[in-house]
C-alpha cells in the first residue's frame, strides 16, 4: 500500500483492499451533489478520565494508536470509511464509495465490534493506572440521510462531507449510554427492513414517548439498542 500521495490517502480513509482494486474511482464520490450515506459516530467513554489518570504518555500512546489502527480495520472490513478521528471519537460512513442498497448488516456488525475492541483497550488501560475509571465502553450514534461531498483542496487529495446526517449522528451518540446505539428513525426502518431490529427500544427520556431533543434540530423520533459483549 502507498503511504504518500492520493493512493495514500484514499488508501486511510477507505482501506488499501478497496483502493487498489479496479472498482475504486475517486471520481466517483464527486458525482452529484448528494449521497445518501449511514453515519456513525462512536466515542470513547471516561476518555477525558483516562487521559487525566495516565502519566506515562507512552502508555497512552500505545493504547490510543491501538484503538484508532483497530477501529480503522474494523470499518474498512465492512465496507466503510473511515471519515475522521476526532480526539475520542471516530466517524465511519457507508455509502459514498459502494452500490449496495442497505448498509444495515455491515454498520450493525461494525458497531458489535468497535464496542468489542473499546472495552479490550479500555481494560488494558485500566491495569496502568491506580484510578478507578468508569464508565468503560463506547457510546454510538447512527443517522442516515443525503451527505454532500467536496473536495478539500485544489491540489491536494482529500474531501469534506456536509450535511444533516453528520450532525445529527454527533447528537445522538450525545444521548447514548455507555454501550449503546442511538440511531434516527430513517436509520432504524433500514435496520428494520434488514430484519436486524429485534432488540431495539423506543427512546426513552423523560417523556417516554420515544422522542429525543436533538439541539438544532428539535423532537426527533429515535431508537435505542443496548450492545452487550459478545453480541
Amino acid at each position: 500500500m502507498k503511504t504518500t500521495g492520493p493512493d495514500g490517502w484514499y488508501a486511510f480513509h477507505f482501506g488499501s483492499k478497496l483502493v487498489s482494486s479496479t472498482d475504486f474511482n475517486p471520481d466517483r464520490l464527486f458525482e452529484g451533489s448528494n449521497k445518501e450515506c449511514s453515519v456513525m459516530f462512536a466515542d470513547f467513554c471516561s476518555f477525558t478520565s483516562f487521559t487525566r489518570a495516565t502519566e506515562n504518555i507512552k502508555v497512552l500512546e500505545t493504547l490510543l494508536t491501538s484503538f484508532y489502527s483497530q477501529a480503522r480495520r474494523i470499518i474498512h472490513k465492512h465496507s466503510g470509511m473511515l471519515y475522521q478521528i476526532v480526539g475520542d471519537c471516530v466517524i465511519g460512513v457507508w455509502g459514498l464509495q459502494t452500490d449496495e442498497e442497505s448498509n444495515a448488516q455491515s454498520v450493525m456488525e461494525t458497531a458489535a465490534e468497535l464496542v468489542e475492541i473499546t472495552r479490550e483497550v479500555a481494560d488494558e488501560w485500566q491495569s496502568h493506572l491506580d484510578l478507578l475509571i468508569e464508565p468503560k465502553g463506547l457510546r454510538l450514534g447512527l443517522s442516515k440521510g443525503a451527505v454532500t461531498v467536496i473536495r478539500r483542496d485544489g491540489v491536494y487529495p482529500g474531501l469534506l462531507l456536509f450535511g444533516n446526517p453528520l450532525n445529527l449522528a454527533s447528537r445522538l451518540q450525545s444521548a447514548a449510554q455507555p454501550n449503546q446505539l442511538v440511531c434516527s428513525n430513517a436509520a432504524y426502518k433500514e435496520i428494520e427492513q434488514a430484519g436486524l431490529n429485534s432488540k431495539f427500544q423506543p427512546y426513552r427520556c423523560e417523556s417516554s414517548d420515544g422522542y429525543l431533543d436533538a439541539k438544532n434540530f428539535g423532537r426527533l423520533k429515535a431508537w435505542v439498542l443496548d450492545i452487550s459483549k459478545g453480541s
